[in-house]
């Protein structure tokens, strides 16, 4: 376990689990990396355990999405990446002098970065515990020892080179750099700058100085370097002695910090450009028999596919009853039964993270550990039948659910007989109750939708047109019919259509 400063790691989730596919996690993670500078894969598939880490990363949370503090942060978490950025090209460059020197500025954008950040944080105030403890780290690290002899150095060899000035003579075809005469009157640049002053806009530098800038140089610009760097043999020295002194010139807390922001400040982008979508961070509770509730809860990655084209997800509702354990899903094929359960199940592992989640409302348990099954293809299956399959998997999450877990079950036992699968589904059920986990079943078969502990949801079609699907998913007692006219319909089947084809 690494704990860091904004973010501890409890619990690590296997990225090529069955719930992260299933839920559409990966999706998720996918879309907070187009605003990470940083991978952020580490933190999203770490969940708490406990309540007391989600209610931690909740406040950062809390705190960071007020604009001030965001604005700040991310100035700071793009600072930071600059500066691996410009590492990258120091690394990449040839010249060795360019090479230094280019180091010795990207430790000036650090200081500089530093100490604007130490000053800004000074008249902030949180509520966050852990941005608190951040907050005193920076303002004492600006104050140490260390941070104050690095800065006063640089500033004392920064100044020296500012006055460095050079000539470049051209003769016969060579070019010679070389120092200046302190009598400047027989310069001709400064001449010519005298003459021309009132037409030079904006005004040259004469001499010529040493740029701010070196990863954009050509082969005579090097040469030039080169031989600046030797006209100034003991300054260069020294400049390069400091620069391999502070090669690790970045305190470790900032590094860290830095990772962390990318995982707090993409999900918080991620939030606003999802303009119609309600936030909410939930009430949590440990205990797994307690009511839940989310009101008006929404898919997130279906919600991010519609709104290219303009259109919204639907919201739905989901309950678990106190001491409930099993909540049964049935309603006509491409209803929106598998977006609900994959809602709900985003929405369990998102309060995990310690994140807001998309829903107007929700009270939660904390959840342990989220198991889903999924029904595959065939060619998912690879060497084994779909039935076979089915129970492998099936069998391998009741090894592993505990009283806290939450199994979400999609479509199981499709592959074999109705007789076979009630049998079987019923098993699973009561494995279930007995370990005190809880369930969400999406299923077709009638019998158990009618279970004494089921509460039952059924998917919507419109009631003048069975044939359109409503995508509301609503608490009510499943009567198995809302879809059976609509299959009939769409497959005609009824008496009259199978007696016009039998006579034809």
């Amino acid at each position: 376990m690494r704990t860091g400063i904004l973010f501890e790691e409890e619990d690590k989730v296997d990225k090529k689990a069955d719930d992260v596919h299933d839920l559409h996690l990966d999706m998720i993670e996918k879309q907070l990396t187009n605003y990470a500078q940083t991978n952020i894969s580490d933190y999203f598939y770490s969940p708490a355990k406990e309540i007391d880490e989600v209610k931690k990363r909740q406040n950062v949370f809390k705190d960071l999405k007020k604009k001030e503090n965001f604005e700040l942060f991310y100035r700071f978490y793009k600072g930071m990446a600059s500066l691996y950025q410009e590492q990258e090209e120091v690394e990449k460059m040839r010249n060795v002098n360019q090479n230094f020197i280019s180091s010795f500025n990207n430790i000036y954008h650090y200081i500089d970065l530093i100490g604007f950040f130490e000053k800004k944080l000074e008249v902030l105030t949180f509520n966050s515990s852990r941005l608190k403890f951040f907050q005193e780290k920076v303002i004492h690290y600006a104050k140490e020892e260390r941070f104050v002899n690095l800065k006063e150095q640089f500033e004392t060899l920064a100044a020296e080179m500012d006055d460095i000035t050079y000539g470049v003579l051209v003769e016969d075809n060579v070019i010679t750099i070389q120092e200046l005469d302190s009598n400047k009157k027989n310069d001709y640049s400064y001449i010519i700058q005298d003459i021309f002053a009132d037409f030079l806009e904006p005004k040259e530098d004469f001499p010529f100085k040493l740029p701010n800038s070196y990863s954009m140089f050509d082969s005579f610009q090097e040469m030039v370097l080169d031989q600046v760097v030797k006209l100034y043999r003991n300054f260069f020295e020294r400049l390069k002695q400091f620069v391999q002194k502070n090669q690790e010139y970045m305190a470790d807390f900032f590094v860290i910090v830095y990772q962390e922001l990318g995982f707090y400040l993409s999900y918080i982008q991620m939030m606003d450009s999802f303009k119609e979508i309600d936030f909410t961070f939930p009430e949590l509770t440990q205990e797994n028999s307690a009511a839940n509730e989310i009101i008006a809860g929404k898919d997130l990655v279906l919600a991010l596919r519609l709104a290219k084209n303009e259109e919204e997800v639907v919201p739905n509702d989901f309950y678990f009853e106190k001491n409930g354990f099993l909540n049964v899903v049935t309603g006509p094929n491409q209803g929106g039964k598998t977006t609900f359960a994959r809602m709900v199940g985003q929405i369990y592992y998102l309060v995990r993270l310690g994140t807001m989640v998309p829903a107007k409302r929700a009270t939660l348990t904390l959840v342990s550990s989220i198991y889903t099954h999924f029904e595959r293809t065939e060619s998912e299956s690879l060497t084994v039948g779909k039935l076979e399959d089915d129970i492998r998997r099936i069998h391998d999450i009741m090894n592993r659910i505990d009283k806290n877990s939450l199994v979400v079950a999609n479509e199981l036992f499709s592959s074999t007989t109705k007789k076979d699968a009630v049998q079987l589904s019923h098993k699973i059920i009561e494995k279930i109750k007995a370990k005190g986990a809880r369930m969400m079943f999406i299923t077709f078969l009638e019998e158990i939708t009618h279970l004494e502990e089921a509460d039952t949801y059924v998917s919507l079609v419109d009631k003048e047109d069975p044939d359109r699907r409503l995508f509301k998913i609503v608490r009510q007692e499943a009567d198995n019919r809302a879809y059976t006219a609509s299959l009939v319909k769409k497959y005609q089947i009824n008496q009259q259509d199978i007696v016009r084809r039998l006579t034809q």
